[in-house]
């Protein structure tokens, strides 16, 4: 759990305490509203806190760049009991602190970077609102892999809301490998990205698995009058046994082995093929060093094994050391 989710928490516990005209909070009763506050949101498990760390916050409560809280100290004997000097404070009705402002103000950056989405309606309102609140003309600072001429990128804000609002589309594409479009009765559930192109997936009428459509090949959508088919599908786990987005019917994980030259080893060390990947130093063998993947054997993970050329070279499966010959075969008859 976040720590700055936690002191959220205890920040909010202090405030409603020391919000209360009606009753005397001593420190020993703080730790107690904290410490029940930080149980309730962590599910009813049990979460202590030290009366230093109250001490710690309140002194952060009562910081000029934080909250500047009118926190005051009553004597009673020797005793101290605190709360607001205002009876109208509330840390929920400051504005943002200048860390805050900080932090939107970098979102707001984040999502002026994603120039492929700006015709998503709820993307710019939350735009505008958070400008408002920043007012920042701050330049950016942070780069993006992004294709203003990305096709297809129109249909995303549609699908993201049928998906949301559970509405069924009659659905347009058109293959590259056939001459006519074809339209599916399309149940959309999930949309996905990959190597910068976007996947929309969900249930197409009339067909036993789920439909994979890329955005750049969807010709027309348009919502129509039917029952929605919702189903309950964990999608992390889903594509959890691939590289990319395509699943074969009746795929099965594979054990994969690769011998990795030094060259390509480190890059693949900092920015894994995939979560699977493991070192098998059984497999080291002068500069090049073995590596095992699981996962289903399709497209994508093809095309990244050829992308590093001659630095990676195949063990098992057979069937993949087979079409890794067959493929590399062909390219170098280009080339005679």
């Amino acid at each position: 759990m976040a720590k700055n989710k936690l002191a959220v928490v205890r920040y909010h516990a202090l405030d409603k305490c020391f919000s209360d005209f009606n009753r005397k909070y001593y420190i020993e009763d703080l730790e107690i509203a904290v410490e029940k506050a930080l149980t309730a949101f962590n599910d009813g498990k049990k979460k202590e806190v030290s009366r230093k760390q109250i001490y710690e916050d309140i002194k952060f409560m009562k910081s000029e760049k934080v909250y500047s809280a009118p926190i005051e100290e009553f004597k009673e004997g020797k005793r101290v009991f605190r709360r607001y000097s205002s009876r109208s404070y509330s840390i929920l009705n400051k504005g943002l602190t200048p860390v805050e402002i900080d932090m939107t103000q970098d979102l707001v950056l984040l999502l002026n970077s994603l120039s492929g989405f700006e015709n998503m309606e709820w993307v710019k309102e939350l735009m505008t609102r958070l400008k408002d609140i920043t007012e920042t003309d701050a330049p950016s600072v942070i780069g993006f892999q992004k294709n203003p001429y990305l096709a297809g990128i129109e249909y995303f804000d549609p699908l993201y809301q049928a998906i949301r609002n559970k509405r069924v589309l009659e659905l347009t594409y058109k293959s590259f490998t056939k001459t006519d479009p074809v339209c599916y009765t399309f149940h959309p559930y999930y949309l996905k990205e990959y190597n910068n192109r976007w996947f929309v997936l969900g249930r197409s009428e009339g067909y036993d698995e789920l439909s994979l459509f890329p955005l750049d090949r969807i010709e027309s959508i348009k919502t129509i009058k039917k029952d929605y088919c919702y189903e309950e599908i964990d999608f992390d786990e889903y594509f959890d046994d691939v590289v990319g987005v395509s699943i074969k019917k009746d795929a099965q994980v594979e054990n994969i082995k690769l011998l990795v030259h030094k060259d390509s080893w480190f890059y693949l060390k900092t920015k894994p093929l995939h979560h699977s990947q493991r070192n098998i130093t059984e497999l080291n063998n002068g500069d090049y060093y073995g590596m095992g993947l699981k996962v289903i054997i399709n497209h994508e993970l093809k095309a990244n094994l050829l992308y590093r050329g001659s630095t990676i070279k195949v063990l098992e499966p057979e069937s993949l050391v087979q079409w890794m010959k067959e493929e590399t075969s062909r390219m170098s008859a280009n080339y005679i």
